[in-house]
Protein backbone atom coordinates (compact mmCIF):
# COMPACT_ATOMS: atom_id res chain seq x y z
CA UNK A 1 0.00 0.00 0.00
CA UNK A 2 1.43 3.77 -1.07
CA UNK A 3 1.78 5.36 2.36
CA UNK A 4 2.62 9.16 3.70
CA UNK A 5 6.03 8.46 3.14
CA UNK A 6 5.88 7.09 -0.54
CA UNK A 7 4.14 11.20 -1.36
CA UNK A 8 7.03 13.14 0.62
CA UNK A 9 9.74 10.98 -1.27
CA UNK A 10 8.42 11.67 -4.46
CA UNK A 11 7.30 15.31 -3.95
CA UNK A 12 11.31 15.50 -2.92
CA UNK A 13 12.34 14.04 -5.72
CA UNK A 14 10.54 16.19 -8.25
CA UNK A 15 11.54 19.56 -6.61
CA UNK A 16 15.16 18.27 -6.76
CA UNK A 17 14.65 17.45 -10.26
CA UNK A 18 13.88 21.11 -10.96
CA UNK A 19 16.40 22.69 -8.95
CA UNK A 20 18.61 20.55 -11.03
CA UNK A 21 17.29 21.31 -14.37
CA UNK A 22 17.47 25.21 -13.21
CA UNK A 23 21.00 24.83 -12.67
CA UNK A 24 21.95 23.04 -15.77
CA UNK A 25 19.64 25.92 -17.37
CA UNK A 26 21.88 28.47 -15.94
CA UNK A 27 25.08 26.62 -16.76
CA UNK A 28 23.77 26.35 -20.86
CA UNK A 29 22.43 29.62 -20.78
CA UNK A 30 25.07 31.86 -19.00
CA UNK A 31 24.31 35.56 -18.77
CA UNK A 32 26.57 36.56 -22.42
CA UNK A 33 24.07 34.20 -24.14
CA UNK A 34 20.61 35.64 -22.77
CA UNK A 35 22.03 38.99 -23.64
CA UNK A 36 22.59 37.93 -27.05
CA UNK A 37 19.22 36.53 -27.55
CA UNK A 38 17.27 39.37 -25.71
CA UNK A 39 19.48 41.65 -28.63
CA UNK A 40 18.71 39.53 -31.62
CA UNK A 41 14.76 39.77 -30.03
CA UNK A 42 14.66 43.21 -29.79
CA UNK A 43 16.46 43.25 -33.35
CA UNK A 44 13.74 41.22 -34.66
CA UNK A 45 10.80 44.00 -33.28
CA UNK A 46 12.21 46.92 -34.26
CA UNK A 47 11.67 45.33 -38.41
CA UNK A 48 8.78 44.58 -37.20
CA UNK A 49 7.80 47.52 -36.37
CA UNK A 50 9.50 49.30 -39.79
CA UNK A 51 7.59 46.96 -41.91
CA UNK A 52 4.31 47.60 -40.21
CA UNK A 53 4.99 51.03 -40.48
CA UNK A 54 5.74 50.92 -44.39
CA UNK A 55 2.76 48.44 -44.88
CA UNK A 56 0.89 51.99 -43.55
CA UNK A 57 2.09 54.02 -45.41
CA UNK A 58 1.54 52.01 -48.70
CA UNK A 59 -2.16 51.66 -47.86
CA UNK A 60 -2.30 55.10 -47.46
CA UNK A 61 -0.73 55.78 -51.05
CA UNK A 62 -3.19 52.86 -52.17
CA UNK A 63 -6.31 54.89 -50.85
CA UNK A 64 -5.02 58.82 -51.94
CA UNK A 65 -4.10 56.32 -55.29
CA UNK A 66 -8.01 54.83 -55.40
CA UNK A 67 -9.30 57.87 -54.56
CA UNK A 68 -7.39 59.91 -57.27
CA UNK A 69 -8.76 57.30 -59.96
CA UNK A 70 -12.38 57.56 -58.26
CA UNK A 71 -12.34 61.82 -59.05
CA UNK A 72 -10.90 61.13 -62.77
CA UNK A 73 -12.86 59.02 -63.81
CA UNK A 74 -15.57 60.62 -65.41
CA UNK A 75 -12.89 63.01 -67.20
CA UNK A 76 -11.65 60.18 -68.72
CA UNK A 77 -14.59 59.15 -69.89
CA UNK A 78 -16.14 62.30 -70.70
CA UNK A 79 -18.61 62.47 -73.88
CA UNK A 80 -16.93 59.29 -74.84
CA UNK A 81 -20.12 57.63 -75.59
CA UNK A 82 -22.52 61.03 -76.53
CA UNK A 83 -25.98 59.70 -78.11
CA UNK A 84 -25.25 56.11 -77.31
CA UNK A 85 -27.33 53.96 -75.66
CA UNK A 86 -25.83 51.51 -73.64
CA UNK A 87 -28.02 48.13 -72.31
CA UNK A 88 -26.25 46.42 -69.03
CA UNK A 89 -26.92 43.21 -68.59
CA UNK A 90 -25.31 41.62 -65.24
CA UNK A 91 -25.73 38.02 -63.29
CA UNK A 92 -27.10 37.58 -60.26
CA UNK A 93 -24.70 36.77 -57.24
CA UNK A 94 -21.63 39.08 -58.04
CA UNK A 95 -20.90 42.08 -56.22
CA UNK A 96 -23.60 45.19 -57.43
CA UNK A 97 -21.51 47.92 -56.62
CA UNK A 98 -19.36 48.06 -59.31
CA UNK A 99 -22.24 46.93 -61.43
CA UNK A 100 -23.82 50.10 -60.61
CA UNK A 101 -20.81 52.72 -60.64
CA UNK A 102 -20.74 50.76 -64.36
CA UNK A 103 -23.75 52.41 -65.38
CA UNK A 104 -23.43 55.59 -63.39
CA UNK A 105 -19.82 55.84 -65.28
CA UNK A 106 -21.52 55.56 -68.72
CA UNK A 107 -24.08 58.15 -67.94
CA UNK A 108 -21.03 60.17 -67.19
CA UNK A 109 -20.01 59.55 -70.58
CA UNK A 110 -22.82 60.82 -71.92
CA UNK A 111 -24.67 57.39 -72.70
CA UNK A 112 -28.55 56.85 -72.43
CA UNK A 113 -28.86 53.46 -70.00
CA UNK A 114 -32.08 52.86 -68.70
CA UNK A 115 -30.57 50.72 -65.67
CA UNK A 116 -29.05 47.04 -64.85
CA UNK A 117 -31.22 44.06 -66.44
CA UNK A 118 -30.12 41.38 -63.99
CA UNK A 119 -30.27 37.58 -65.17
CA UNK A 120 -31.49 35.59 -61.68
CA UNK A 121 -30.73 32.02 -60.31
CA UNK A 122 -34.42 30.72 -61.97
CA UNK A 123 -32.18 30.54 -65.15
CA UNK A 124 -30.35 27.47 -63.92
CA UNK A 125 -33.85 26.01 -64.59
CA UNK A 126 -33.10 23.57 -61.62
CA UNK A 127 -36.37 21.94 -61.55
CA UNK A 128 -39.03 21.14 -64.40
CA UNK A 129 -41.38 23.71 -62.72
CA UNK A 130 -38.80 26.02 -63.79
CA UNK A 131 -38.18 24.92 -67.31
CA UNK A 132 -41.68 24.78 -68.05
CA UNK A 133 -42.22 28.68 -66.61
CA UNK A 134 -39.18 29.78 -68.88
CA UNK A 135 -40.61 27.46 -71.94
CA UNK A 136 -44.44 29.35 -71.55
CA UNK A 137 -42.95 32.85 -71.28
CA UNK A 138 -41.39 32.23 -74.37
CA UNK A 139 -44.18 30.74 -76.46
CA UNK A 140 -42.59 27.72 -77.11
CA UNK A 141 -43.63 23.71 -76.36
CA UNK A 142 -41.37 22.62 -73.16
CA UNK A 143 -38.50 20.30 -73.96
CA UNK A 144 -35.26 19.88 -72.05
CA UNK A 145 -33.84 22.43 -70.05
CA UNK A 146 -31.05 23.06 -72.49
CA UNK A 147 -33.07 23.50 -75.23
CA UNK A 148 -35.38 25.60 -73.14
CA UNK A 149 -32.10 28.30 -71.81
CA UNK A 150 -30.76 28.43 -75.29
CA UNK A 151 -33.94 29.53 -76.97
CA UNK A 152 -34.27 31.58 -74.11
CA UNK A 153 -31.00 33.32 -74.81
CA UNK A 154 -31.75 33.81 -78.25
CA UNK A 155 -34.76 35.80 -77.66
CA UNK A 156 -33.69 37.69 -74.44
CA UNK A 157 -30.66 38.72 -77.38
CA UNK A 158 -33.08 39.83 -79.36
CA UNK A 159 -35.36 41.91 -77.35
CA UNK A 160 -32.53 43.33 -75.58
CA UNK A 161 -31.49 44.97 -78.87
CA UNK A 162 -35.09 46.00 -79.88
CA UNK A 163 -37.69 48.87 -79.21
CA UNK A 164 -39.09 49.01 -76.12
CA UNK A 165 -43.19 48.29 -75.48
CA UNK A 166 -44.24 48.75 -72.30
CA UNK A 167 -46.85 46.75 -72.85
CA UNK A 168 -47.96 43.45 -70.82
CA UNK A 169 -46.66 41.31 -73.27
CA UNK A 170 -43.21 42.41 -73.63
CA UNK A 171 -40.64 39.45 -73.19
CA UNK A 172 -38.88 41.32 -70.98
CA UNK A 173 -41.82 42.43 -68.80
CA UNK A 174 -43.31 38.33 -68.72
CA UNK A 175 -39.45 37.31 -67.95
CA UNK A 176 -39.38 39.58 -65.10
CA UNK A 177 -43.49 38.87 -63.32
CA UNK A 178 -42.00 34.93 -63.69
CA UNK A 179 -38.87 35.76 -61.89
CA UNK A 180 -36.32 35.21 -64.41
CA UNK A 181 -34.79 38.60 -64.57
CA UNK A 182 -34.90 41.95 -62.61
CA UNK A 183 -34.53 45.61 -63.18
CA UNK A 184 -32.78 48.36 -61.36
CA UNK A 185 -33.07 51.72 -62.56
CA UNK A 186 -29.41 52.81 -60.71
CA UNK A 187 -30.97 55.95 -59.42
CA UNK A 188 -32.18 56.94 -63.23
CA UNK A 189 -35.59 58.11 -64.49
CA UNK A 190 -38.25 56.05 -62.70
CA UNK A 191 -39.09 53.54 -65.98
CA UNK A 192 -39.90 50.03 -66.67
CA UNK A 193 -37.92 47.37 -68.12
CA UNK A 194 -40.27 47.22 -71.22
CA UNK A 195 -39.00 50.43 -71.95
CA UNK A 196 -35.87 49.95 -72.39
CA UNK A 197 -35.16 50.65 -76.26
CA UNK A 198 -31.91 48.96 -77.33
CA UNK A 199 -32.16 49.55 -81.20
CA UNK A 200 -28.76 51.25 -82.05
CA UNK A 201 -26.93 49.69 -78.45
CA UNK A 202 -24.35 48.71 -77.39
CA UNK A 203 -24.21 45.82 -74.70
CA UNK A 204 -22.11 45.76 -71.49
CA UNK A 205 -22.83 42.28 -70.09
CA UNK A 206 -21.07 41.52 -66.66
CA UNK A 207 -20.36 38.60 -64.96
CA UNK A 208 -18.03 36.83 -62.51
CA UNK A 209 -17.13 34.00 -60.75
CA UNK A 210 -19.67 34.50 -57.49
CA UNK A 211 -22.45 34.37 -60.16
CA UNK A 212 -25.50 32.44 -59.65
CA UNK A 213 -24.85 31.09 -62.98
CA UNK A 214 -21.70 29.82 -64.73
CA UNK A 215 -21.07 31.60 -67.27
CA UNK A 216 -21.05 28.46 -69.73
CA UNK A 217 -24.51 28.42 -69.15
CA UNK A 218 -25.50 32.25 -69.07
CA UNK A 219 -22.39 34.88 -70.21
CA UNK A 220 -21.04 32.33 -73.19
CA UNK A 221 -24.39 31.37 -75.00
CA UNK A 222 -25.62 35.18 -74.53
CA UNK A 223 -22.62 36.53 -75.95
CA UNK A 224 -23.12 34.06 -79.01
CA UNK A 225 -27.08 34.84 -79.88
CA UNK A 226 -25.80 38.73 -79.08
CA UNK A 227 -22.93 38.62 -81.71
CA UNK A 228 -25.03 36.44 -84.15
CA UNK A 229 -27.47 39.24 -84.62
CA UNK A 230 -24.85 41.69 -85.03
CA UNK A 231 -24.92 43.78 -81.35
CA UNK A 232 -21.61 45.46 -80.41
CA UNK A 233 -21.34 43.88 -77.51
CA UNK A 234 -18.37 44.26 -74.09
CA UNK A 235 -18.03 41.58 -71.54
CA UNK A 236 -17.21 42.52 -68.20
CA UNK A 237 -15.75 40.33 -65.29
CA UNK A 238 -16.00 41.13 -61.34
CA UNK A 239 -13.62 39.41 -60.15
CA UNK A 240 -13.69 38.14 -56.53
CA UNK A 241 -10.98 35.98 -55.07
CA UNK A 242 -11.91 32.72 -53.56
CA UNK A 243 -10.28 29.93 -52.11
CA UNK A 244 -9.46 27.57 -54.98
CA UNK A 245 -11.59 29.76 -56.88
CA UNK A 246 -10.89 30.87 -61.07
CA UNK A 247 -8.06 33.27 -61.36
CA UNK A 248 -9.02 36.52 -63.04
CA UNK A 249 -10.01 36.30 -66.36
CA UNK A 250 -11.36 32.78 -66.53
CA UNK A 251 -14.67 33.65 -67.19
CA UNK A 252 -13.31 35.56 -70.45
CA UNK A 253 -11.82 32.85 -71.45
CA UNK A 254 -13.97 31.80 -74.13
CA UNK A 255 -14.42 34.52 -75.67
CA UNK A 256 -10.55 35.50 -75.35
CA UNK A 257 -9.85 32.06 -76.56
CA UNK A 258 -12.14 32.14 -79.49
CA UNK A 259 -11.20 33.29 -83.11
CA UNK A 260 -14.55 34.67 -84.10
CA UNK A 261 -15.21 35.91 -80.66
CA UNK A 262 -12.54 38.14 -79.70
CA UNK A 263 -12.14 39.65 -82.82
CA UNK A 264 -15.75 40.68 -82.40
CA UNK A 265 -16.26 40.98 -79.27
CA UNK A 266 -14.50 43.41 -75.95
CA UNK A 267 -13.48 42.44 -72.45
CA UNK A 268 -12.64 43.82 -69.34
CA UNK A 269 -11.46 41.21 -66.51
CA UNK A 270 -10.92 43.91 -63.60
CA UNK A 271 -14.63 45.58 -63.79
CA UNK A 272 -14.16 45.57 -59.74
CA UNK A 273 -11.88 47.84 -60.08
CA UNK A 274 -11.83 51.83 -61.09
CA UNK A 275 -9.84 51.26 -64.35
CA UNK A 276 -11.78 48.24 -65.07
CA UNK A 277 -14.79 50.44 -65.54
CA UNK A 278 -13.25 53.44 -67.30
CA UNK A 279 -11.89 50.24 -69.75
CA UNK A 280 -15.40 49.11 -69.95
CA UNK A 281 -16.51 52.35 -71.34
CA UNK A 282 -14.21 53.39 -73.24
CA UNK A 283 -14.11 49.43 -74.91
CA UNK A 284 -18.13 50.69 -75.37
CA UNK A 285 -16.72 53.49 -77.24
CA UNK A 286 -14.57 52.01 -79.37
CA UNK A 287 -16.69 49.95 -80.61
CA UNK A 288 -18.26 52.56 -82.31
CA UNK A 289 -15.00 52.81 -84.32
CA UNK A 290 -15.31 48.92 -84.48
CA UNK A 291 -12.15 48.52 -82.73
CA UNK A 292 -11.85 45.65 -80.45
CA UNK A 293 -10.02 44.60 -77.63
CA UNK A 294 -9.42 42.44 -74.72
CA UNK A 295 -8.43 44.58 -71.35
CA UNK A 296 -7.38 43.91 -67.50
CA UNK A 297 -4.42 42.52 -65.53
CA UNK A 298 -5.63 39.00 -66.09
CA UNK A 299 -4.80 36.25 -68.32
CA UNK A 300 -5.47 36.82 -72.00
CA UNK A 301 -5.80 40.63 -71.63
CA UNK A 302 -3.36 41.42 -74.76
CA UNK A 303 -4.27 44.64 -75.05
CA UNK A 304 -3.02 46.11 -71.81
CA UNK A 305 -5.74 48.02 -69.05
CA UNK A 306 -7.01 50.83 -71.46
CA UNK A 307 -8.08 50.67 -75.26
CA UNK A 308 -5.42 53.47 -76.97
CA UNK A 309 -6.09 57.10 -76.92
CA UNK A 310 -8.13 58.32 -80.14
CA UNK A 311 -5.83 59.87 -82.56
CA UNK A 312 -7.18 63.40 -83.08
Amino acid sequence: MINFRFHVVSLVAVFLALAVGVVMGYGVLSQPTVDALNDRIARVERRADSIKAENDELRDESSRLKDYLTGLAPHAVSDQLSVSTVVVVATRGIDDKPVHESVVLARQASATVSGVVWLEAKWKLGNDDDTTALANQLGIPTSRKNTVRDAGWRLLAERLVSGGTNGRDDLLATLQQSGFISFDTVGGPDTTVSRIDGRGAQVLLIGGPKAAMASKQSVVPLVGDLVAIKAPVVVGEVWAARENGPRRGALLSPIRGSDTLSRTVSTVDDVDLTQGRIAAVLALADLTRNVVGQYGIGEGAGDGQLPAPVSP
